[in-house]
């Protein structure tokens, strides 16, 4: 008697648990919740990354253009270019690489003064002891706390 009333209740208990269709109202409801949770902890994260990812992409540009300025000085008896750096293109790179970096706008443009406003910042005065020397055209400074001008 009681094998038979243990197995109704397991053929019952069977019955009830294959019978559902799809998720209940409240599960449904908890699985977004949780999604939107995870959502809400992760986008700031890959934004951060993003930004970034842009200022790591500037310096390795910086640096590239720091490679071909250096590679003209020795081909050249010892003298940097004297124009906006368009004597570069294209024997030592193949184009002015660009500067992005957040909240401002992407920019390849050399500047022999510097004016904040983005892309390129290059002393040609051969009367300026940092003659020759490149750098990234921002005031401000990067997400470590570096001022653009020091990289």
């Amino acid at each position: 008697m009681k094998q038979k009333i243990f197995v109704n209740t397991v053929k019952t208990l069977r019955g009830n648990l294959c019978s559902r269709k799809g998720f209940s109202k409240v599960e449904a409801l908890c699985a977004v919740i949780i999604v939107i949770f995870l959502i809400g902890i992760s986008v700031p994260k890959f934004i951060s990354l993003h930004n970034e990812c842009q200022e790591g992409n500037t310096n390795y540009n910086l640096a590239r253009l720091r490679s071909a300025i250096a590679a003209y000085y020795g081909n050249n008896k010892g003298t940097y270019p004297t124009d906006n750096l368009q004597s570069l293109i294209p024997v030592y790179i193949e184009s002015i690489p660009f500067a992005k970096v957040k909240g401002h706008k992407k920019s390849n443009m050399v500047s022999t003064e510097f004016t904040g406003k983005g892309g390129w910042y290059y002393i040609n005065d051969k009367n300026d002891p940092a003659w020759g020397e490149v750098k990234i055209n921002l005031d401000g400074a990067d997400s470590s706390g570096v001022d653009w001008r020091n990289h």
